[in-house]
């Protein structure tokens, strides 16, 4: 640390103070993401169902004793939180999946259009004088149109959720999509086929078979990332899964409200009645919201990052 506070030409006291800054700053960036996965509607129904609960079998009077029991939470970790590190688990797999595909369509284009800008055959390369004036521009132009496209299919917005196929909003909404994604894929395979147009043209001034080859075997590698794109973009993972997660989630509080009253009334006195009750409530509060906010994280996860072309 002494070494890297002389390189840096710092003293000891701004070296601390930075990092004290930095910590703090990192700490707060972590409450703005948290807020940022629990903020929406789902947090709010959770928060409302976990009080009305906590209050419900607290003060509901089922008889001489309260309805109180210390419940194992082994059913919660099959029934929520297994389902959520498994969905989460997915769909991080999904978008690192998406990054490779993305890689792979970003760097072979680049590398076909280097080979229409670069490539020459002939002696000291004097065949590509045979090349029509403009092709390169051209080229690019294809390149950016299928960008383009690409870009606009992959920010579409997701149909796949299940009130697309149990509501009727839902249905019409993914009705009203389905078309207008064929069609910007569609237009992704007709820049594609520009491309291997280009490509004829290349032969046609003389270019040998062998590097139109290997220039047909970069587009195939296109074709094998825009696909994997696709497969990604219109199939999500289990549907049975997530909504298996999402519902106990909600019903948890009604199933583990006897849990929360053990909790008040095992701290229970009477000078401090108020502060146990006070505590099962921010317990069973904590509690739910933890498991939106896994449910929030796992569901941003599903969404396709919007792509940048250069």
């Amino acid at each position: 640390m002494v070494s890297r506070e002389r390189d840096d030409g710092m003293t000891a006291s701004n070296y601390l103070a930075r990092h004290t800054r930095q910590g703090v700053e990192d700490i707060y960036a972590a409450f703005v993401v948290f807020l940022w996965c629990i903020m929406n509607f789902e947090s709010c129904v959770a928060l409302v169902s976990a009080i009305c609960a906590t209050f419900f079998f607290n003060f509901y009077d089922f008889g001489e004793q309260y309805f109180a029991a210390k419940l194992s939470w082994t059913f919660a970790a099959l029934a929520v939180v297994f389902p959520l590190t498994h969905e989460i688990k997915q769909a991080f797999n999904r978008r690192e999946m998406a990054l490779r595909a993305f890689a792979e369509v970003k760097s072979h284009l680049v590398t076909i259009y280097l080979a229409h800008a670069n490539w020459g055959w002939g002696k000291n390369g004097e065949g590509r004088k045979n090349i029509p004036a403009g092709h390169v521009e051209r080229v690019a132009q294809d390149m950016e149109e299928l960008a383009h496209m690409l870009c606009a299919y992959l920010t579409l917005p997701m149909v796949t959720r299940a009130r697309n196929l149990f509501t009727h909003e839902g249905k019409t909404e993914r009705n009203a999509q389905i078309p207008v994604q064929q069609y910007f894929f569609g237009q992704i395979y007709v820049g594609m086929r520009k491309l291997s147009l280009k490509n004829e043209v290349m032969k046609k001034a003389g270019m040998a078979a062998v590097e139109a080859s290997r220039i047909n075997q970069y587009q195939q590698k296109v074709l094998h990332g825009l696909e994997t794109l696709h497969n990604i973009k219109e199939y999500r993972t289990p549907q049975a899964t997530r909504s298996f997660a999402r519902v106990f989630i909600h019903l948890m509080p009604w199933l583990y409200g006897p849990y929360f009253v053990w909790v008040a009334h095992t701290l229970h006195t009477e000078r401090h009645a108020i502060s146990a009750f006070l505590f099962s409530l921010v317990l069973s509060i904590s509690t739910e919201i933890a498991m939106v906010g896994l449910y929030n994280v796992q569901r941003a996860l599903q969404v396709s990052a919007a792509c940048s072309f250069s």
